[in-house]
Order: C-alpha cells, then sequence, then structure tokens
C-alpha cells in the first residue's frame, strides 16, 4: 500500500520533442529570458531562461492558442488569444484567467468567440484600450462562430463591446498596427483578403488591399500580416498553399502561389519577394513571418512537404532572401543531434524575432521548437537535449497527443510512450531521464497505440496508426524495442488502426489485437513477420471493440470492451456477455491487479447513458457497481482508469473532450484511495487536462497520465510509514505465496497465508501500541499475539482481549508498499513458510527479512 497524503505533483516525463503542432512563440520585450510557446491545442509553456527550460501554466479555458501581446508597460502582464477567447496573466504566464465578458457566450461543441491575438492601442496613454480580434491561424473552420470580429475594451479587458466587422465568418488570421501608427490596422482574413482600416478598427473604416495577392480560396490562403515598425505604408502578408491538393496540379498558377508578399503603398499594390521553390504537388506554404526592429531583418518560415521547407532570412527588407534552415543544411547547422533527424526537425509553423535582439530568434513546428542566437547561422533544439549514445530527453513542453504510457512489468524500470503522428514506442528508462525514439523498423508516421509486453521483457508489441494514417497495424520487437518488425495483417483490416493489443506473457505466440474494431488473435506472433496469421474472433453480437485488458501476467484469461458491454474470456477464443456500461464513444478496461476477477469500466462521451465509472466483481456473482457520479459533467467525459498494483482500493482515472468546445469539459486526473467511494482531481502541474491514457508502475510508486497535447506527465507515490496504517482496517497478503493471512479453525486456530480471497475473517485493524509499536485486532474483536506459551514458540493467533508486550508487532519496511512484521515479544520477524501451509512464526532474525518475512499491506 502506497499513501498519498498529499496532492499528487506532476511533472514532464520529458520525452522528447513536442508532437504537436507548437505555432505561437513570443519573447517578452521587458525581459530576453521569459519566452511563452503554444500550440494549436498544446496550452501554454512559459520559459524562464531563454528556451533552455519549460515549465506548465494553468487556468485556460481549453488549450487552442493563437497569438500572444505583452502589456508595454507591465513586464508581468500579457495576453493570450485563444479559441476560447482572450485570456489575461499578471504574473508573466504562469496563470491565466478568461477575459471574455461582452462576447457571445459558449455553446457546446462551439468556439463562439474565437480570438486569434489582442492589440494594445498605443494611443490610449493608459493603456487600457485593447482590440480583439475574432479568427485562428489553425484554422478550426468547423466549429468556430463569431469570426472576421473585432471587438473593442476600453477597460483594459474587463469587458468588451462589438467594434466592427472585417468579413462577417471571415477567419481573421492577423493583425498589426501600421508602422509608426495607432490608428492604421492591418488584418488578414484568410480566404479573404488583406483589409486596411484608417480608423482604429471602426466600423466602416475597412477596405480590402489585395491587389497583387493571388487569387484565394480553393487550398490557396493567407497565413499572416505584419508591419514594418517605422514605415506606414509598409507591409508583408504570408501567402500558405494546401499540400497535395489535386486541384494545384491543373493550375500552375495556384500551386506557386505561396510566398512572401510586400507592399510600400498601403496595400494598394503587391509584390512576391520570396517563393521559396516550388512543385505542383508539394508547393511552397509560407505560414508565418515576422520582422525585427530595424525595419531590415525578416525571417519567415515554408511548411511545403518537399525541399524548400524550412526558415528564409533577409537582411535588406525582403528584397533578399537566404534559405537559412533547410533539410538539406540542417545537419551542419544544429548544435546537436535532434530527436527526429533533419527532415522532420525542420518543419516549422511559427517565427518569432526576439524585440530585444534581432539576432536571436525562435522558430518551431510540428516535432521541435529551435532557437538562434547569430541571425540564423546556427541553431539548438529548445525542445529536446542529447543525452549522448544516441538518446534524447525534453525540455518540459511535451506536445503529444498521447494514446498510450505504461511500465513493463517484466522490467520495472522500462517505461513506453506512444502518441499520434510520429509518437511510436518512445522507450525510456522508468525516470524518463533518456529516451530511445525513431527505432528502426517504424515507420516515420501515423501513430501509436497500445503496447504489450513477452512474459521476457524483451519481447513488445505495438499497435499503431491513426485516423487516415495507417500505412502499418502491428510491429513487434525481440530486442525490448530496439529494432522492429512488421507483422503481416488480415488484408479485411489493411491500414485499420490498431486501438489495443495483449500478449500471453507464458506464450509470446499468442497475442490479440483490436483491429478495425475487430478482435483478432494470432498463435503464430513470433513466425517469420510475413508468415503471421490472425484470426477474427466474431463474438460480440456485431458491436465495435474497443479494449483489451487483463491482470498482470495473464494470458488468455482476459476481458474485452465494446459498444455493446463488457465481455470475459478464460481461454482466449470462448466469450461470456457481462452487461455492463453501453453506447459510449470508447470503453476502457482496467483489472485490479491483486483480483482478476474485478474489473473496472469506464465509457467516455455519453452523458445521458452508461455515463462514469463502473466496477463487477465478476467471482462473485453481484452486477455491476456506478463508482464515480459526485461530479456528472466530469464522470461523462473518462477515458482511461487504471489499479494501483500495491493496493486495489486505488483507482486513478483521466478525463478528455476533444477539441471544438470553448470551454472544454475534460476535468484532468481523479484519484480514489477507498475503492471509488470518494473522488479528488490531482492536476498539479498538469498543463492540459485533456489525457487518454493513465497507468500505475508495477510496485505502485510511481504514476505516468498522457494528455491530448500535453504529452506525458508523472507523479511519484510516497511510500507508506507504519504511521499511514493506524486506525485503518487492512488485509495483510504473504509475498511468498501471494495468498491473504487469515484466522483458522473457525477463528480459534492460528494465523497462515492460505485465503486466496480476503473476506471478513482477513480484516484486521491497526492500533497504536505507544512507543512506534503497533497492534493488530481480528474481526473477532481479539488482538493478534505472537504467544510463548504452552510450547507454540511464537505462533501468531487472535485470541487476545487487550494489549499487552506479547501483542505488539513493529511495522518494519522492505519494499515498495511492503513490510516485515517485527514481534515485540521475541524480537523476531513473523515468517510465512511452505508456501503460507504453516502457521505464521515469529523466528527470523531481524537481520534476515526476505520473501517469507515481507507482507502487502491493503488497507480495505
Amino acid at each position: 500500500m502506497l499513501l498519498s497524503a498529499t496532492p499528487l505533483q506532476w511533472e514532464p516525463l520529458d520525452e522528447p520533442g513536442a508532437g504537436g503542432r507548437m505555432d505561437a512563440i513570443h519573447v517578452s520585450p521587458h525581459d530576453a529570458r521569459r519566452v511563452l510557446l503554444g500550440g494549436d491545442m498544446l496550452g501554454i509553456g512559459r520559459s524562464t531562461d531563454g528556451g533552455d527550460a519549460w515549465m506548465p501554466t494553468s487556468g485556460l479555458l481549453s488549450w487552442e492558442v493563437g497569438d500572444f501581446t505583452s502589456h508595454p508597460d507591465r513586464p508581468n502582464e500579457v495576453w493570450a488569444g485563444t479559441l476560447s477567447g482572450p485570456h489575461r496573466s499578471i504574473d508573466g504566464g504562469q496563470t491565466w484567467e478568461p477575459r471574455r465578458a461582452g462576447m457571445p457566450a459558449p455553446r457546446f461543441g462551439e468556439f463562439t468567440a474565437p480570438v486569434e491575438t489582442i492589440l494594445y492601442d498605443l494611443g490610449s496613454t493608459a493603456r487600457s484600450r485593447l482590440l480583439a480580434f475574432t479568427g485562428d491561424h489553425r484554422d478550426f473552420s468547423g466549429n468556430t462562430t463569431n469570426q472576421g470580429r473585432v471587438y473593442l475594451s476600453r477597460n483594459g479587458g474587463e469587458s468588451w463591446t462589438l467594434a466592427s466587422t472585417v468579413v462577417d465568418g471571415g477567419n481573421i488570421v492577423d493583425a498589426a498596427y501600421a508602422g509608426g501608427s495607432h490608428e492604421y490596422l492591418w488584418t488578414a482574413v484568410r480566404d479573404h483578403g488583406i483589409y486596411l482600416s484608417s480608423n482604429d478598427g471602426k466600423a466602416g473604416t475597412w477596405t480590402r488591399r489585395s491587389s497583387g495577392l493571388p487569387t484565394l480560396g480553393s487550398g490557396v490562403h493567407l497565413s499572416g500580416v505584419v508591419a514594418h515598425p517605422d514605415r506606414l505604408g509598409t507591409a508583408f502578408a504570408t501567402v500558405a498553399v494546401d499540400q497535395g491538393d489535386q486541384r494545384l496540379r491543373t493550375d500552375p498558377a495556384r500551386a506557386d502561389a505561396g510566398g512572401v508578399y510586400r507592399t510600400t503603398d498601403r496595400g494598394r499594390s503587391w509584390q512576391k519577394v520570396e517563393g521559396g521553390g516550388s512543385s505542383s504537388y508539394w508547393p511552397s506554404s509560407f505560414q508565418h513571418l515576422d520582422i525585427g526592429r530595424d525595419g531590415a531583418t525578416l525571417y519567415a518560415v515554408n511548411d511545403s512537404w518537399s525541399s524548400p521547407r524550412g526558415v528564409y532570412k533577409s537582411a535588406d527588407g525582403g528584397s533578399g532572401w537566404q534559405h537559412v534552415l533547410s533539410a538539406a543544411n540542417a545537419s551542419g547547422r544544429m548544435s546537436e543531434a535532434t530527436p527526429f533527424g533533419p527532415g522532420d526537425t525542420v518543419d516549422q509553423w511559427w517565427v518569432e524575432i526576439d524585440p530585444n535582439d534581432d539576432d536571436r530568434v525562435y522558430t518551431a513546428g510540428t516535432h521541435s521548437a529551435l532557437r538562434s542566437t547569430d541571425g540564423g547561422a546556427t541553431w539548438d533544439d529548445v525542445t529536446s537535449d542529447s543525452a549522448g549514445g544516441g538518446l534524447f530527453r525534453g525540455t518540459g513542453y511535451g506536445g503529444w497527443v498521447a494514446t498510450n504510457a505504461q511500465w513493463n512489468p517484466y522490467r520495472p524500470s522500462v517505461l513506453v510512450a506512444q502518441g499520434l503522428d510520429s509518437g511510436h514506442a518512445m522507450i525510456a528508462d522508468g525516470d524518463g531521464s533518456a529516451w530511445r525514439v525513431r527505432q528502426s523498423g517504424l515507420p516515420s508516421y501515423g501513430g501509436g497505440q497500445d503496447v504489450a509486453f513477452g512474459g521476457d521483457g524483451q519481447t513488445l508489441f505495438v499497435g499503431l496508426g491513426q485516423q487516415g494514417f495507417s500505412e502499418r497495424q502491428v510491429a513487434r520487437s525481440l530486442d525490448g524495442g530496439v529494432s522492429w518488425s512488421d507483422l503481416s495483417v488480415p488484408a479485411a483490416v489493411e491500414n485499420a488502426m490498431v486501438g489495443s493489443i495483449h500478449a500471453d506473457p507464458s506464450d509470446g505466440n499468442a497475442v490479440w489485437a483490436v483491429m478495425g474494431g475487430s478482435l483478432y488473435r494470432s498463435d503464430n506472433a513470433l513466425a517469420d513477420p510475413a508468415s503471421v496469421a490472425w484470426t477474427r474472433l466474431d463474438r460480440f453480437n456485431g458491436e465495435t471493440v474497443r479494449d483489451i485488458e487483463a491482470a498482470p501476467n495473464t494470458g488468455d484469461d482476459f476481458f474485452v470492451a465494446t459498444d455493446g458491454g463488457v465481455w470475459k474470456t478464460t481461454n482466449g477464443r470462448d466469450f461470456a456477455a457481462l452487461g455492463g456500461p453501453a453506447g459510449g464513444e470508447a470503453s476502457a478496461l482496467a483489472v485490479d491487479p491483486t483480483d482478476p476477477a474485478v474489473v473496472w469500466a469506464a465509457v467516455n462521451n455519453s452523458f445521458w447513458g452508461d455515463f462514469g465509472v463502473w466496477r463487477l466483481d465478476s467471482g462473485s456473482g453481484g452486477g455491476w457497481q456506478r463508482m464515480f457520479t459526485g461530479d456528472r459533467g466530469a464522470a461523462a467525459w473518462v477515458r482511461d482508469l487504471a489499479v494501483d498494483p500495491s493496493d486495489p482500493q486505488r483507482v486513478a482515472l483521466v478525463t478528455n473532450q476533444n477539441p471544438f468546445s470553448g470551454v472544454s469539459l475534460a476535468t484532468g486526473v481523479w484519484l480514489t484511495e477507498d475503492g471509488g467511494q470518494s473522488w479528488s482531481q490531482q492536476n498539479e502541474g498538469l498543463r492540459v487536462l485533456r489525457g487518454s491514457t493513465i497507468n500505475f508502475s508495477p510496485a505502485g510508486d510511481r504514476i505516468a497520465v498522457g494528455l491530448n497535447g500535453g504529452g506525458f506527465a508523472t507523479a511519484s507515490l510516497p511510500p507508506a510509514t507504519p504511521q499511514s496504517f493506524i486506525g485503518r482496517s487492512i488485509r495483510i497478503q504473504a509475498l511468498n505465496d501471494g495468498e491473504y493471512v487469515t484466522r483458522t479453525g473457525g477463528g480459534a486456530g492460528p494465523l497462515q497465508s492460505t485465503a486466496a480471497s480476503a473476506g471478513d475473517a482477513e480484516v484486521f485493524e491497526v492500533v497504536d501500541a505507544g512507543d512506534g509499536f503497533v497492534a493488530l485486532r481480528a474481526s473477532n474483536g481479539k488482538y493478534v499475539a505472537a504467544d510463548l506459551s504452552n510450547g507454540r514458540n511464537g505462533t501468531l493467533y487472535a485470541d487476545r482481549t487487550s494489549v499487552r508486550g506479547w501483542e505488539k508487532f513493529e511495522l518494519v519496511p522492505s519494499g515498495p508498499g511492503r513490510f516485515g512484521l517485527l514481534a515485540n515479544a521475541n524480537n523476531r520477524l513473523v515468517a510465512s513458510e511452505s508456501d503460507g501451509n504453516q502457521p505464521l512464526k515469529a523466528r527470523t532474525d531481524p537481520g534476515s527479512l526476505g520473501a517469507w518475512e515481507a507482507f502487502t499491506l491493503e488497507i480495505v
């Protein structure tokens, strides 16, 4: 038993890279060491050392981030545009509060106040006049409303009123005051054009200024606009082009539209000043641009899927450009190796020049955020560090959309983490100090979903794929995850995602996998990869299969979750329906590691149905019990759950509601320590509260959670002390045979560890006996004694009515969740010998605490 008397404190697992689209960076104009990093659903990371390390932030209504703006005079005040409206921080970005009063009210399934950016009107001496522009440069257009608007605040953002509409329903992806002006305003409206206001964004003052820009729409979009810092008429715009759009093959002019455009006459005409090179299928696609204080230094990022991608720099105001970072030159310009290689490291969506130093620049994309301190000549990765030997560690800003985090039960120091996109089988020692990524034989893209472990600790199976990208499905490693082979799968499910996978630890050939919503079994999973065969187990009345879960060290005895309920098998082929939760979006299971007959089940996105968390003891004949109902809003969004292997009374769950709602209904991690009777939120240190996976370590001393856009985090569970158990009822489980200590002979006989399950005779109350000793009171009301009379020689009986010397014991820690019982009667340790078939006896020297003398104490 491990206790969490204090709230969990989550820390990043420091997996390398980000894994999600980082597309907002902000360097404080007051202090170059303070940097904010945001993403399309990644929340906000905060650095106070120029990007060397990142810390989590809190307070966002949802985690889809636009652009940042610092208060011109107050160093600690900063604004973030988000799809949930404007948020303000007054502590440098550590905590955030929504400030959307006067904007449309939140509605389920919509972003009703999608703010891309907030600008201070520098003509307001009190700095109390702000403008907020509605849109989203990531273009979550299917769920956003009220775009194309400008909102005005006259009281420092406390409340807002609608000032004007640039284009009704148009997506404002960027806005900026014209150089040297606090009246002229530029906006870039994604599929409509550049608009200029000559009167501070007031209604009726917007005019379209797009002559010379390409025709927008049909795969061609505006992605940004920036103003020259001093010249009123000069501005730059970036144009992005959808990659692989078939329409571009027959329209070369549109395929060549991507690039950087410049105007010097207040937008009356625009000229293309950089195109980056192009092709009809992988055209240039410039996503963002920034300009330095000198007005001459510009950086732009091109996210083409071909050779033109990377970072471009101009030192002469946009007339001439250099490709300062590309896949071709990254190896020579990166200060050290990167986890994902040059091709994916150079995958940029955003660029930001330090307003304090034009030679210091940051850029970020879908794998890494990079920094240059010498004007783009060299770069270093601020989201990963090399750990030597081809291993890497993260720096605190994990942006992976996590799917799986699991310790290897047969090599407990090894942790496997997986996520979408490039997140296949990232493997680390349990402390996360060094990770292996991009193992040989795994695809470069397409996501990882689940992992199963062979009993030898070296055999691993991973289920791969994600919606739209499932080039591989099942991969196998025989060397602990260093190299992998792609296993053949049935033609009927080629390119289908593998959502869950389970392996028999005693028979490496027996593997079960959920492919395309059906359950398949292989009986030759260790054969030549091309010869591996699968059989579809059509046992579930046509219901979609979601999850497979088994107790540790269990092979063909496991549970299956479907949209129609839960099923159980004891032979891996035949299944019995257990009823239970049905009708949810995604069911998840967790099996009690101490009692494989007990299963917990969760239903996600089922507010009106069998929502929440349920528990069933399939061996008792009882029915399902709902265990998490106190907060229905949270209970309806449970995504995954886990049972502590050291204490089945401790269960953790994580909630998830995917993006597309202005106030996320995900509430993070919840924990119970009394078998589900009461729950507490445990979110301290989490940047994002959407999660998809949660697991305990095999010893129960740590817990890991995977977040949707927040990467992976871990928390330590402090070990129990003898004082932790005083006043609690416990069960005592012998380490040597796994059986529970029980009173024999109807309560009159000696104590033995012979009970396979725990009932009334196996429960003891821990009583404070003073001076560091405890007494054990059995459920018959009698105290346990190490009896030295009548030839009993220290045998334990529960037959004393009071506590004196023989009834006192000292709890001696012997490992995570385990203790020895040192008898005060003879200063000997209690031992459970001969597989528990002999009475418990205080007979072992105190210095020889081994497996026979170790017991797990489970709080009832």
